[in-house]
């Protein structure tokens, strides 16, 4: 992912919904605020990209916490 530490920022091939789909697939167990500083976004925003994955079909989420991409 980026380093959110590094001075005039970072520039990255993915989107914020490809970094978080990525940290899912590499821990599906993750909890959004598991994700959240991996990825460099806060947890509303990790939070708003799950939705929207979840809401295209592309994720399932087990009550409560984690995530999983769905074939």
């Amino acid at each position: 992912m980026s380093d959110p530490n590094q001075a005039g920022g970072a520039w990255t091939l993915l989107t914020g919904h490809g970094h978080v789909l990525v940290e899912i697939a590499r821990n599906p167990k993750a909890r959004i605020r598991d994700i959240s500083p991996v990825v460099g976004r806060t947890e509303p925003s990790v939070q708003a990209h799950v939705a929207h994955r979840e809401a295209a079909g592309d994720l399932t989420r087990p009550r409560p916490g984690g995530a999983s991409c769905t074939p």
